[in-house]
């Protein structure tokens, strides 16, 4: 996910670009560019803060099950195998 910050830095250094141009064509271009930027930023999720994102990373599902050791007669102890 792309942050506004960094989004505004890239459409800052293309309309610098773009004032100091010449060519009409090179100016339309980089004002493309700065278009998609805008389309990139308008048409993207909500961002989230930091803070959810560490409160996601923190909660998420990354615990792993208890292990219950099953007792089958035809098992073969502790085996990673055994079913």
């Amino acid at each position: 996910m792309i942050s506004y910050e960094r989004l505004f830095m890239e459409i800052e250094h293309y309309a610098l670009k773009a004032k100091g141009a010449k060519d009409e064509q090179e100016i339309r271009e980089l004002l493309s560019a700065i278009r998609a930027l805008c389309d990139v930023a308008l048409n993207s999720p909500r961002h989230a803060t930091l803070a959810e994102h560490s409160q996601i990373f923190t909660t998420g599902g990354n615990h792993l099950p208890s292990s219950m050791k099953i007792d089958d007669e035809d098992a073969n102890g502790d085996s990673i195998f055994d079913f």
